[in-house]
C-alpha cells in the first residue's frame, strides 16, 4: 500500500522541485487539475524565486487563473512579448492570454491564438530557468497547433533548465486529434494522475516507465473522489516522482 498525505503535508514536505523537470497533471475535467498545477508553482517560486514562469492560456475565461495570478503576482499579457509598463517593476512572470476573437470562424480564431501562445513557448524554450505552464495540454495542442513546440519542450527543454508543466483531461487522446505525446510519460519528472471513469485512460497510465504497471492501475481505479457540488467532483491524486521512482497518494 502506498503512502498517503494530505495536500498541506506533501507541498511542505514532499514536492522538491529542480529547475528544469516537467510536470504533468492528468484527471477529467472538474478534477482539480489547475488549482493543483497553481499550488505546485507557488511552491516552485518560493523556492527557485529566480525561475520566470509563462502561464499559457487557451480557454476564453477562467476564474481559477484570474485568482491565483493576482495572488502570485504574475502579470497578464495578450501578445508576446509583453509589453512593457513605463516604471513598472519587472513581474516574477506572466499569464500569457491572447485574445479569442469571437467573430471569426474556429479555424481563424485557432490561428491568431495559437500564433501568440506558439511565440511565448519558443521564447520559453531558449530562455534558461523557465517554467511553461499550459493549462489543457489537449485543446493547446490539437486546436491551436503547438503539438511539435511542446514535445520539443518535453525532449530538450531540460538540457536548459527550461521547464514545461502540461495539464490535460485524459492521456489516450481522441480517434480525431489524437493525445497527449507519449514523450509527457518519459521525460515528465513529477506526474500526478487522477481518477478516470475511461478504462482507456487507466491502461495509459500503466505505460509509464520505471513504475509497476499493476501498481499504477490498482492504483488509479482506487482513488478516491469528493463530491463539490456544480463544480463537479474533484479526485485524490496518484503522485509519481520518476527520479526514485517514488510514488504515493495525495488527497485533495
Amino acid at each position: 500500500m502506498l503512502a498517503e498525505f494530505s495536500r498541506e503535508e506533501f507541498l511542505s514536505d514532499y514536492f522538491t522541485y529542480r529547475p528544469g523537470e516537467h510536470v504533468i497533471i492528468v484527471s477529467p475535467t472538474g478534477g482539480g487539475k489547475s488549482y493543483l498545477m497553481w499550488q505546485l508553482l507557488e511552491r516552485a517560486m518560493q523556492d527557485h524565486p529566480d525561475l520566470r514562469p509563462v502561464y499559457f492560456m487557451p480557454k476564453p475565461s477562467d476564474e481559477t487563473t484570474d485568482d491565483w495570478a493576482e495572488r502570485l503576482g504574475l502579470h497578464e499579457t495578450p501578445v508576446w512579448p509583453p509589453k512593457k509598463k513605463l516604471f513598472a517593476a519587472k513581474p516574477p512572470g506572466y499569464v500569457l492570454w491572447p485574445q479569442h476573437p469571437q467573430l471569426l470562424d474556429p479555424d481563424e480564431r485557432h490561428a491568431v491564438v495559437g500564433a501568440q501562445l506558439r511565440k511565448g513557448l519558443d521564447a520559453q524554450f531558449w530562455t534558461p530557468r523557465t517554467i511553461s505552464l499550459v493549462d489543457d495540454a489537449h485543446s493547446a495542442s490539437s486546436m491551436y497547433g503547438l503539438a511539435k513546440p511542446i514535445e520539443e519542450h518535453l525532449v530538450n527543454g531540460r538540457s536548459n533548465r527550461s521547464a514545461i508543466w502540461l495539464a490535460t483531461q485524459k492521456p489516450s487522446g481522441t480517434i480525431v486529434s489524437g493525445g497527449l505525446t507519449s514523450y509527457a510519460w518519459n521525460s515528465g519528472s513529477h506526474l500526478f494522475l487522477g481518477k478516470s471513469p475511461a478504462e482507456a485512460d487507466v491502461q495509459k497510465y500503466s505505460e509509464i516507465s520505471g513504475i509497476d504497471p499493476q501498481l499504477v492501475m490498482s492504483t488509479v481505479r482506487n482513488l478516491r473522489t469528493y463530491d463539490v457540488g456544480a463544480d463537479g467532483a474533484i479526485t485524490q491524486w496518484l503522485y509519481i516522482n520518476k527520479s526514485g521512482p517514488f510514488a504515493a497518494v495525495i488527497d485533495p
